[in-house]
């Protein structure tokens, strides 16, 4: 197409001609027709370009299609949680299989377009670190997201939507922000739909200091759901943050216990045993006593339970 000065996203247009329309570009043709976004040609650029690279994978072309439709299904869940106060059918949550009507109106919003666009940035911009790797294009590969999928991509999109900005991003924000979410989200269940509509309640009022997770988690100790982790992760962001005020170990050891696969970051009796004040007779009835874990010695508990859990 270079040879003609044309550009990619005419091929792309072209390439479909003399076949049906797959269901991912009847949703775009829907998103595009009689809307604001029609008119915004820069946009339309970048859903043509940008989204086509995203989920292209010239190894698995098979899936470019399931990929768009997982992608704009979810992102209609999510938006229709926001527009209906969080509630919303539960076979909706499951089911990607809708026709194109007025169930994907969400997505006719210019700003929820803009919005997803910021997310296919944000996983491009980030795809080689760490803690995006999930946020490949083939996390949507699936004939459905599961439950735990779900709350993931409700988690990342509530933090895009609070950051307008992707070239602005710091990175350990991102990251921190990351990592709290996921303690949440593995640290559940998650064998229902009914819990998706809590988390996507918790990760709006998460994202409101996705830019400094752990200084809005000291200041905001409370939140009903999933309050034994809540109370968890307000307890371990007060110590990172005196970790980083004193240049103590607390961080990194905490980001350690984080990263195994079966402790994910639940630690909250390594904590407890660490207190100097621990006596188990009454950690037995009041385990909310405990409000000064000693640093050495909760290392070697960790150290210890990290050892021991690897062995299994």
């Amino acid at each position: 197409m270079k040879d003609f000065g044309l550009g990619e996203d005419l091929y792309i247009k072209m390439n479909a001609r003399g076949r049906q329309l797959s269901k991912y570009e009847n949703l775009k043709a829907f998103i595009e027709k009689d809307s604001a976004i029609s008119k915004d040609i820069s946009l339309l650029r970048r859903i043509d370009t940008n989204w086509s690279d995203y989920f292209f994978d010239p190894k698995n072309i098979s899936k470019f299609d399931l990929r768009g439709c997982n992608f704009l299904h979810y992102a209609t869940l999510f938006f229709r949680l926001e527009n209906d106060n969080g509630i919303i059918d539960n076979k909706e949550i499951i089911a990607p299989n809708h026709s194109i009507n007025d169930f994907y109106e969400p997505l006719r919003n210019i700003d929820n377009i803009k919005l997803l666009d910021r997310a296919i940035e944000l996983f491009e911009k980030f795809k080689n670190e760490k803690c995006m790797q999930k946020y490949q294009p083939s996390f949507f590969n699936k004939d459905k997201l599961g439950y735990v999928d779900i709350c993931y991509f409700f988690s990342i999109l509530f933090y895009v939507k609070e950051n307008e900005n992707i070239e602005a991003i710091s990175i350990e924000s991102l990251r921190d922000y990351q990592r709290v979410c996921r303690h949440f989200i593995e640290n559940h269940r998650l064998d229902k739909p009914e819990p998706v509509e809590s988390f996507f309640r918790l990760f709006r009022h998460l994202s409101k200091g996705c830019n400094n997770i752990y200084e809005f988690l000291s200041q905001n100790p409370n939140h009903t759901f999933h309050s034994n982790i809540y109370k968890l992760e307000v307890k371990k962001a007060k110590l990172i943050l005196e970790s980083r005020r004193l240049n103590t170990e607390w961080e990194a050891i905490l980001n350690k216990t984080s990263e195994h696969r079966i402790l994910v970051g639940w630690v909250d009796y390594l904590l407890d045993f660490s207190d100097e004040k621990f006596e188990f007779e009454e950690y037995i009835y009041n385990k909310d006593t405990y409000k000064n874990p000693k640093l050495e010695q909760f290392k070697q508990y960790a150290e210890l339970t990290t050892t021991i859990t690897l062995t299994f």
